[in-house]
C-alpha cells in the first residue's frame, strides 16, 4: 500500500516501528498491550484526511463524544469540566497510573497514538478550542481485556479509585470528558452512530495494584456525582451514598446478633424493629467506622470548632441534625434550618463535606467491595 509523504511522516513521528505494519492493501495497527489488529485501508485513510470518523469497521465504535472502543480495548477521555483545558488535571504535570479491577487492566496516561490518529482530525476540525491537538491537553483512561459492553461500569469504578486514591490531591474531580458538548453549535446530527518532583512521582506508579471490585455500581455513581456538586449540595450527595447502605448495615447487625446465643430472639427483634432514620444512621456509623476513624472525625471537627463534645454518640446526632437543616424548611422548625447568608460565605460546610465524604468512602470500602 502506497502512502502519501505526509501520512508516512505522521506514522514515523507518532508510532514506533512495532506498532504498525504496511501490507499490500492496508496498514495494520497493533493496539497497545493487546494482540488486537486494526486494519485501515485506503478509503479509511481518505476519511481521516477529510477530518471524518471511520464508521464502517466492525467492532470499532466511537462514543459521542468521549472516546472509542475496539473489541476488548477502549480509550476514554477523562477530565474536569469546570476548568480550562490546560488546568484540567490540577498541579499534576505528568500522570502514568496502572491498576487492575478483576481481569481488566487499566491505564490512565497520555493519549495513545492510535486514539490520536482516529479521533484528532475530526475533533480538532470541529472545535476551535482543540486546535492544538488532543495530545496537547488530555490523558485518557485505557481499558484492556474486557468486552466493550462492560466498559461503562468499569469506567465508573476506575473513576472512583482515581478520585479517591491516586489523584485525590489535584483539587479537581475527574469524570468523563466530552470533547464537544451536546449543545455545541457545530455538531451535526448524523455524526457518529507548579508541582515539585517528590509529589509528581505519586502520579507515576510503576506497580500495578489490583483494586477490589464492587458489589453494587449505584453507590459509586452517587459518589462520583456528589464529587462534582457545589457547597451544601455535595453534602447531600454524599449523604445519599450513606443512605444506600442503611439496610446493609442493619443486615450486618442482625447477622452478628443471630450468632450470639446469649441474646434472646425477642431482643433481636426489638433491636431491628421500627428503626427510624436517626437510629439507622447511628447503626451504620458504628458498623463502618473504626475507632481510629471515629477519633479522627471527632478531633477534626473539634479543631474546626464544629462540635464541642468528644462523644461519638453526640456526633451522630449532630450529623443528623445538620442534614435536616439542609433538607427541611418548615416554619415550625425554621430556627433549626441552615439559611443561606447572602452577605457572608459560610465555610463550615467545607468541614461537613470533608466528614461526610470520609464516611461515604468508609461505607463503600467496608460494605460494597468484593472479597
Amino acid at each position: 500500500m502506497k502512502l502519501s509523504d505526509e501520512f508516512q511522516e505522521k506514522l514515523d513521528c507518532d508510532f514506533c516501528e512495532e506498532e504498525y505494519k504496511i501490507e499490500q492493501n492496508c496498514i495494520q495497527f497493533i493496539i497497545p498491550k493487546t494482540n488486537l489488529l486494526l486494519e485501515l485501508n485506503e478509503k479509511h485513510l481518505k476519511k481521516l484526511a477529510n477530518n471524518r470518523l471511520i464508521t464502517n469497521i466492525r467492532d470499532l465504535k466511537f462514543h459521542r463524544h468521549y472516546g472509542f472502543s475496539y473489541k476488548s480495548y477502549g480509550e476514554y477521555f477523562i477530565g474536569a469540566d469546570d476548568v480550562y483545558l490546560y488546568n484540567m488535571y490540577g498541579d499534576a504535570t505528568e500522570i502514568d497510573l496502572k491498576f487492575r479491577i478483576g481481569e481488566a487492566y487499566i491505564e490512565f496516561n497520555p493519549i495513545s497514538s492510535i486514539c490520536n490518529l482516529l479521533m484528532n482530525p475530526y475533533y480538532t476540525n470541529k472545535a476551535y478550542y482543540l486546535e492544538r491537538g488532543l495530545s496537547e491537553y488530555f490523558y485518557t483512561l485505557k481499558i484492556h481485556n474486557l468486552p466493550s459492553a462492560e466498559h461503562k461500569n468499569l469506567i465508573i469504578k476506575a473513576l472512583y479509585y482515581l478520585n479517591t486514591h491516586y489523584l485525590k490531591k489535584i483539587n479537581s474531580t475527574l469524570t468523563i470528558f466530552h470533547l464537544i458538548p451536546e449543545d455545541f453549535d457545530t455538531i451535526e446530527e448524523n455524526d457518529v452512530a507548579d508541582i515539585n518532583d517528590e509529589v509528581e512521582k505519586k502520579y507515576l506508579r510503576k506497580r500495578t495494584l489490583v483494586r477490589k471490585d464492587f458489589i453494587n455500581i449505584e453507590p459509586i455513581i452517587l459518589f462520583l456525582n456528589a464529587s462534582t456538586l457545589p457547597d451544601e449540595n455535595a453534602f447531600l450527595g454524599y449523604y445519599r451514598v450513606i443512605e444506600f447502605f442503611f439496610n446493609r448495615a442493619l443486615e450486618k447487625e442482625l447477622e452478628q446478633l443471630r450468632h450470639n446465643d446469649e441474646i434472646p430472639v425477642k431482643d433481636i427483634i426489638k433491636k431491628i424493629q421500627n428503626k427510624d432514620e436517626k437510629s439507622l444512621l447511628t447503626n451504620l456509623l458504628n458498623k463502618v467506622l473504626t475507632k481510629y476513624d471515629k477519633k479522627r472525625i471527632i478531633d477534626y471537627l473539634q479543631h474546626k470548632k464544629i462540635i464541642t463534645s468528644d462523644k461519638f454518640s453526640k456526633f451522630s446526632n449532630t450529623l443528623y441534625e445538620y442534614r435536616n437543616s439542609l433538607v427541611h424548611s418548615k416554619e415550625t422548625q425554621i430556627d433549626k434550618v441552615d439559611l443561606p447568608d447572602l452577605f457572608q460565605d459560610k465555610l463550615y460546610y467545607i468541614y461537613w463535606n470533608y466528614t461526610i465524604k470520609y464516611i461515604a468512602e468508609a461505607c463503600i470500602k467496608r460494605l460494597n467491595t468484593k472479597k
